[in-house]
């Protein structure tokens, strides 16, 4: 081959070769750069979501925190003397006098009040403020069992006079009769669906007989109504009632299975095997009934035979003499 053609030949493959490699590696830069950028990007995007997610476990944490805190508010919570106004209602001038004494406070004033209106209704039986207040002294009276028969008195008389059945559920309460108490206090919410006070004092009842189904009821109205001390408890109270129904659930479970057991036992017992235990318990049964019988009958015959003897000596004693 002529050598001054193949460097013609050479020197454009090689140029082409080379414009070739320039664009190759060109592209692998630009790839190799968009791929860092893309890292880049994709790094700040699990960064911020990592942010998001710890901001959201804080949250949840605090919200959490705040609905225990509340749900042993809720436990610690005392039944309080109802303070809800009075509704106005024509009194006699004996009951007046004695919601004055009664309003004072003390015992020994409350006591002449109760005296005012034992006679009041030994003339009237049938007036219900002479009852209610009869209660109402009867409490200031550290007496608990004998006001909560005078509001169930003005209750009987009147069922849709609300204070009598809020101050019944105060003295069944100091009585430690949670049931009895959360009754009258369903009746009151019924009577006074908007009154807060009313559904607090379910609460603490309800929380003292353990119905923590009527508590959650409790808790998200008065949520509703405004008061927002109670709106973080709902969480916990709601995980109280599932953790409770749950274990009954268990426990009914647990008595089936058992009830269950002892039967396929008894299945699989032979028939004379399992009757011979019957025969023998039914007999050991009434061997201790014929043992006791017997021991009855001997110690009666012992007394008849002292009789006997006694009644012989008293014959001969009298012979001798």
């Amino acid at each position: 081959m002529n050598p001054s053609r193949r460097c013609v030949v050479d020197v454009p493959m090689s140029a082409a070769r080379w414009g070739r490699m320039v664009l190759l590696g060109s592209a692998l830069l630009v790839m190799s750069g968009c791929r860092g950028c893309e890292g880049g990007s994709g790094a700040d995007l699990a960064g911020s979501e990592d942010a998001e997610a710890e901001q959201r476990s804080a949250s949840g944490k605090a919200a959490n925190n705040a609905s225990r805190t509340t749900l042993r508010t809720i436990r610690r919570m005392k039944m309080r003397t109802p303070d809800s106004p009075e509704v106005e209602r024509p009194l006699s001038e004996s009951v007046e006098r004695a919601r004055a004494l009664v309003d004072n406070g003390d015992r020994l004033i409350a006591i002449e009040a109760i005296a005012l209106l034992k006679t009041r209704l030994a003339e009237h039986p049938d007036d219900v403020d002479a009852h209610y207040w009869m209660g109402r002294a009867r409490v200031v009276a550290e007496e608990p069992r004998q006001s909560a028969e005078s509001f169930e008195a003005a209750i009987k008389l009147d069922p849709e006079f609300v204070a009598p059945h809020r101050w019944a559920a105060y003295a069944y309460h100091q009585r430690r009769l949670f049931s009895d108490a959360v009754v009258h206090l369903n009746k009151a919410v019924q009577l006074a669906p908007k009154d807060p006070d009313v559904y607090i004092d379910r609460v603490v009842c309800a929380v003292a007989d353990q119905q923590w189904e009527l508590v959650l009821t409790d808790v998200k109205m008065l949520c509703d109504l405004g008061e927002t001390q109670f709106c973080n408890g709902e969480d916990a109270v709601r995980t109280v009632v599932e953790r409770r129904s749950a274990r009954k659930a268990g426990q009914l479970q647990g008595k089936r299975a058992a009830k269950a057991g002892s039967k396929r036992v008894e299945a699989l017992r032979p028939p004379g095997e399992l009757g011979s235990l019957r025969d023998r318990a039914r007999a050991k049964a009434k061997g201790k009934m014929g043992k006791m019988g017997k021991m009855g009958m001997m110690g009666k015959m012992g007394k008849r035979g002292n009789r006997a003897e006694d009644k012989d000596n008293d014959e001969d004693g009298s012979t001798t003499e």
